[in-house]
């Protein structure tokens, strides 16, 4: 018996959607999600502190990037409070 420590499925699903869209619509979806990340990336870069300093710090490979990714965390340099 073969024994594979993760699923599958995400493989599946993957190439179901390229299978189904073609080449052309399954690079228009994936253009069109990283647009999407681009507006949210770039929307949070926008998001200052009350003393002009920005709010949160980038952490994904941002527009260079291969993934339609967005990750950001609290700017430490701000001290801000969360839990």
């Amino acid at each position: 018996t073969l024994n594979f420590s993760r699923p599958a499925s995400g493989i599946f699903v993957q190439y179901y959607k390229f299978h189904r869209l073609g080449w052309k619509g399954y690079h228009r979806l994936s253009r069109n999600r990283m647009a999407n990340a681009k507006y949210l990336r770039d929307a949070i870069k926008g998001i200052k502190h009350s003393d002009g300093r920005p709010k949160f710090v980038m952490l994904d490979a941002g527009d260079s990037g291969c993934l339609s990714v967005v990750a950001a965390c609290l700017n430490p340099e701000l001290g801000l409070p969360y839990d």
